[in-house]
């Protein structure tokens, strides 16, 4: 005897009670090979597409906010040294 499911996962809505035989029969109607086929398909949008327009956007993203930064910040480093006067030569030795 076949009973329908309302509310049930996705991975069959129908129900079994009886004999083995009814049982292979049902195996036989809910054919899984649609779904597999389907979810392939997603992984490689996944893993070839959505992947690599996640890490390009991600780095992106990091570089642009790095870039802004420095605009207002300034770029990294100690600041400039003091201008000195023309002719002045600075000797590090003659302390």
């Amino acid at each position: 005897m076949l009973k329908f499911r309302a509310n049930t996962p996705r991975r069959s809505a129908i129900s079994y009670t009886g004999s083995s035989r009814m049982r292979a029969l049902v195996t036989k109607w809910t054919n899984t090979e649609p779904r597999r086929r389907r979810e392939l398909i997603v992984f490689l949008i996944l893993t070839l597409l959505l992947a690599p327009a996640l890490a390009v956007i991600t780095v992106g993203g990091y570089g642009f906010g790095v870039w802004m930064y420095q605009m207002i910040a300034g770029p990294p480093g100690p600041p400039p040294k003091a201008a000195r006067p023309p002719g002045v030569v600075h000797d590090p030795q003659s302390r």
